[in-house]
């Protein structure tokens, strides 16, 4: 059975993922590198995937949609993000 990481951890990479690719952003408008943007959009895309792969209930298996999310809109599950 595969092993599910939990929601806390979930989220600190996502923000971490999310904060590296606004960083390349401001990087690349700064130095006027495009190596900058295509990193930044290639973390960006790998951030979201990462989320619809691990961003699911613990309960039912669910995809969340939002990180901010207290009850699981399909079963109802309370879910901790601590």
């Amino acid at each position: 059975m595969k092993k599910k990481l939990e929601l806390k951890i979930v989220k600190r990479i996502l923000l971490i993922g999310f904060t590296v690719v606004c960083l390349c952003i401001i990087v690349c408008a700064a130095t006027k590198l495009d190596l900058f943007a295509y990193i930044g959009i290639g973390l960006a895309v790998v951030t979201l995937i990462f989320w619809v792969i691990f961003g699911r209930c613990p309960a039912c298996g669910k995809f969340l949609r939002r990180s901010s999310s207290k009850i699981c809109r399909f079963c109802g599950q309370q879910i901790s993000w601590k």
